[in-house]
Parts: structure tokens; sequence; C-alpha cells
């Protein structure tokens, strides 16, 4: 038994020191938890008071001291989820165009919560866990009951009972004629019944009815199902009557009744309609060392247009253009510039459209909507996304999406430890300007010369084995030990002569990538923008390589080393030290 299970041992059995010595051992990480999704000390010391009031009040009802830890958490995250409701900033969620009538006005809404939160401190512990499961956190039926380890029908009875208090009280809260006026809010329970019916007999039970409304009829029995009640008024009354309570409870908790399908089609509506944007952006990589931010300037105006001003103290100004399927870029520092081609595909990528930014996010994670907040004076729908990892906490990473554009407003990405990594926050965001087109027109100083070749087309990055990169290469391929990263191979392709495998590595949950990998017949795809740096020496597949270190300040890699062995030229870049990347060099070997 481990010394949370013992000290939880000790405070069952009357031992008052224990309940001291288990608080010591919690609280610290539980702060730093609920800190991390709230981002305010105060709240987040609110929502562990409220958890541990209610964790020292049912903890003698815990029957596996064992389970503790699991049971403490998921009642401080149903406090943090409660706490993050209440400060929504609006409360009416999404607009009206996705979220269908609330059944209140907004002025109603705001009173309707607090007095909906009140009441659902009143209700009895294990009611209260569920709903919040259920009806706060969007959970399912089944999931919940898994995790709480109890059967479906128990979840359904407790979910039933606590929604029917609500309702209740609301119903007495609102008042006749608020009722009247907005929905039907009325409770059964009064005569003796779930259902009132002139054929009670005939009626459905409270297990069918529920299993109908929260989707968890099996599709065969559902068609059956409504074969059957389609035709009879009062059943759709009823059904009509719980539906509009549903969706006034979930306007004021916060769970959404729309589907992802229709997340993306609103979004793909307000893209089109974008014809020119101009946006000021900040990322932030927090390290060990400090915050490094990269500022960018852009302007983007269909069809394929483009212009990005970045700033980078290591670095200095640059500014890329991009008209059509070119892209010219010159960096002030070096006084050179530089000419790509790109082919058709990646050309219609360029643009506002942020839907497979959003798919790529939400890829193998669970997702919660928060709420509405505003970044920079304008309102943004806020989304989580959970990544499990295993043996470890979930690696988060929240977003902020503009509800005028739809366009990605804040991008915030945390490591299984609740750290933040990295930040990508907008500062300003015009749409529809009618910026002219000779602003995408980059005009190079006199006297420096234009690097450019006619054969060279840049493609969409894709991904790939090691395997089929070296079959492609006709020659080894070189990785890294594995054991501790998660690692994606992409085959990048500026034209037939100059191809190359980047390899990203990244550490069991981090959310960016610690090392970078570049392995390709041509230097031309692996060197940096800089020309100056350190040679040093070092072993490499049992041979002395000569390499050139360089130490940036761009992105996440901090360090890279470039060599060449044997006809193949590569890159190897780190967010760490130089004697991280120096060492992980040394257990580099062939992988095919």
């Amino acid at each position: 038994m481990d010394q949370v299970s013992e000290f939880v041992r000790d405070v069952q059995s009357g031992n008052k020191e224990a309940w001291e010595s288990l608080l010591r051992n919690v609280y610290p990480s539980a702060l730093s938890q609920a800190k991390m999704l709230l981002r305010d000390q105060d709240l987040a010391e609110d929502a562990l008071q409220n958890a541990l009031i209610k964790v020292f009040k049912f903890l003698p009802t815990l029957e596996t001291p064992e389970a503790f830890k699991a049971w403490f958490r998921r009642v401080l995250m149903n406090e943090v989820y409660l706490i993050l409701r209440m400060r929504q900033k609006e409360t009416e969620g999404l607009n009206a165009e996705l979220l269908v009538d609330q059944c209140a006005a907004p002025d109603e809404r705001v009173t309707l919560k607090v007095e909906l939160f009140r009441v659902l401190q009143m209700l009895p512990f294990e009611q209260q866990q569920v709903f919040i499961e259920v009806d706060v956190w969007g959970k399912s039926l089944n999931d919940t009951a898994k995790e709480y380890g109890l059967p479906l029908g128990t979840v359904k009875s407790r979910l039933f009972r606590a929604r029917e208090r609500l309702r209740k009280e609301l119903r007495d809260w609102l008042g006749a004629e608020t009722v009247k006026n907005r929905c039907t809010l009325e409770n059964n329970y009064d005569k003796g019944s779930w259902i009132v019916s002139t054929e009670q007999k005939k009626w459905p039970t409270m297990e069918q009815f529920y299993d109908y409304l929260e989707g968890t009829m099996p599709s065969e029995e559902r068609a059956d199902f409504e074969k059957q009640w389609s035709n009879n008024s009062e059943w759709l009354m009823e059904l009509s009557r719980h539906k509009n309570f549903l969706t006034l409870l979930h306007s004021l908790t916060g769970r959404l009744t729309f589907s992802s399908e229709e997340i993306a089609e609103k979004a793909r509506k307000l893209n089109d309609q974008i014809q020119d944007y101009e946006m000021v952006q900040e990322q932030t990589y927090f390290k060990e060392t400090g915050p490094s931010t990269i500022s960018y300037h852009v302007w983007f105006k269909r069809p394929g247009q483009l212009r990005i001003e970045s700033s980078n103290p290591m670095v200095d100004k640059t500014i890329t253009t991009v008209r059509g399927q070119e892209m010219l870029c010159w960096t002030k520092s070096s006084q050179k510039a530089r000419r790509l081609k790109f082919n058709q595909e990646i050309s219609k990528q360029m643009g506002p459209n942020y839907l497979d930014a959003l798919k790529k996010l939400a890829a193998d994670k669970n997702c919660k909507v928060l709420g509405t907040d505003y970044v920079e004076g304008r309102p943004a729908l806020h989304i989580q996304f959970m990544e499990k990892v295993d043996n470890m906490k979930d690696m988060n990473t929240h977003v902020w999406l503009d509800k005028v554009s739809w366009m990605l407003l804040v991008t915030e990405r945390y490591n299984s430890e609740g750290k933040l990594i990295l930040r990508t926050l907008v500062k300003e965001l015009k749409l529809n300007q009618g910026i002219p087109d000779s602003y995408f027109e980059l005009e190079i100083p006199e006297g420096v010369k234009i690097d450019e070749d006619e054969s060279e087309e840049i493609h969409p990055f894709i991904e790939i084995s090691l395997e089929e990169a070296s079959r492609r290469l006709s020659c080894p391929m070189y990785c890294f030990q594995t054991k501790n990263f998660s690692v994606k191979h992409q085959w990048v392709r500026f034209s037939d002569k100059q191809e190359a495998v980047v390899s990203l590595y990244k550490k069991i949950g981090e959310p960016i990538a610690y090392l970078t990998l570049t392995q390709g017949k041509t230097s031309q795809t692996n060197s940096p923008a800089q020309e100056s740096g350190e040679v040093m020496y070092f072993t490499f597949a049992g041979s002395e390589v000569k390499g050139v270190f360089r130490e940036l300040n761009f992105g996440s890699a901090m360090k890279m080393i470039t060599w060449e062995y044997q006809g193949q030229y590569f890159s190897a870049a780190c967010n760490g030290s130089k004697e991280e990347l120096m060492d992980n060099i040394k257990e580099l070997h062939c992988g095919n």
C-alpha cells in the first residue's frame, strides 16, 4: 500500500493527524493542476478548497483507499469545471446560428446560472458528481459508469433524479409566467409518476426514455421505438419538455448541443466570406532559460497572396511574400534574397482556412468546450483538447477561436506536468480591409542578388517510413534511440535532385519536438540562413566528421549542428543544451 492510501485508511479510522499528512501530500500537485486549467491562483485555491471540503465529508464512504487518487482527481476537476462555467464572461455560449433556442433571455440566464449552481450544491454528493460528469463535462453515460465503476442503470437513475430536482427548483424560482413563455419545466413527480398520461401503463419505462434521449439506445431498437411513438401527441409533448429543459440546462452549464460537423460547417461558411485579413501574431516558447518570442505581421488576400514580416532577435527582420505559386524571401541582416516556387497543391492551402489545423489538434484527443472568453477584445470560443499519455497525466492544448471569423486567436500547449510550453497569440486582427495587390510585391534593395533555381519547387510534406525514405534516396537512414520518444518522419521535396527526410522526436509527455534530424543528398535542404558557426569535429557512424555548430533563437530549436558523411548531408537540432545535442548524436544509428 502506498503512503497516500495509508493516510486515507488512517483518516477513515479517525486519526486527525493523518488528515494533515494527507493534505501535505496531495495539495501542491492538486493546486498546480487546478491553476493550469483556471489560470488564476485565487480561483484555483477556491476550487481546491471546495473539493477538500467534500473529500473530508465523504472520505468515510470511500470503500478502497487505493482508489483515493482517482476519486480525489474527479472531485477536484468537477469543482474546477463548475468555476469555469460560472466565470464565463458571456452567458450565451455560442451565437444563435449555432445554438438553438435556449428557453431563456440573456439577462435571465445570468441569474439562472447563479441559481442553478446554488441548487447544484444542495444535491446529494453521488447525484452531484454524476450530473457534473454528464451535464457539465459532457461525458457519455457509458463513460461515466466505467469511470465510477457503477452499473449503467445506477448512473441513469442518479442523473435522472438530479435533473428532476434541478427542474423543480428552477420551475419554482422562475414562476409560472416565465415558464409558460419560455419553456415547460413541469415536474411530474408532483403527481406520483415521472410521466403523466391517461394510459400510463403503455408508456415507455424511464430506462427506455433515457436511453432514447441520451443516444444510448441501439439503432434498430431506436427505429422501432420512434415508429411506435411518433404519432402519440402526449409522448411527443413530454419529449419536447425534456429536450427544452436540457437545452436550457446545457446553455447554463456550458455543455454544447451541436456536433463537430456543425462547427466545421459554420467555420467553412465564415471562412469563405474572408477576402483579406491582417494580423499581428506572437509565438512564445517557454523554456528553463526564459521565454523566447517571435513576432509576425501577416497580410493575406485572395486568391493566394501572402506577406509575412517576422522579427527575431537572432535572425533580424525577414520579409516573405507569396503570389500564386511563387515565394520571395529577403533577410535584412544577411542582405540575401531567395526565390522559390510552390507546387499547385501548396498554393491551394494558402489562406485563412484553420479547419485543417483544428483537425490536427483534435486527432487522437478528447475535446471539451469551456465556454466563451475575450481575446484582445474579441469574443472567442474556448476549447480544450486532451491527449492521453501512457502512465502520465493528459497533455492539454487550449485554443480560442474567433467567433466572427473562426480563426485561431490563441493556442496554448502544455506538457503532461501541466507546464505551458508554447503560446501563439493574435494581438491584432482586421478582416476585409481591401488590401491593395501592390502590398504583395516585395521590392528588393539595389545590389542584393536573388538566389533562385528554376528547377526547384516546394512540395507538401508527407509522412513516410524510414524504409521507404531509404528506398527513394538509395542510401541508409539514421535515427535516434526512440525508447523515450515518439517520432514522425516527413518527406521533403524541392526538386527531383533535392529531397530529404525530416524526423521529429518528441519526449513522451511533451507537445513539441525535442530533437529534429534532417538527412538527404543535398546540403541546400539542411542549412539554416546563417553561414557563420563554430567548426567542430566529432564521431559519427564510427568515423570522425567535421561539423558546423550554431546556436539559434528560432522557435524551439536552440542548438544545431550540420555535417556531411559519405555523400549525405545531415543537420540535427535540439531544444536543449549543446551537451545534450552531442550526447544524442552519439546515439545515432542506422535504422535500416
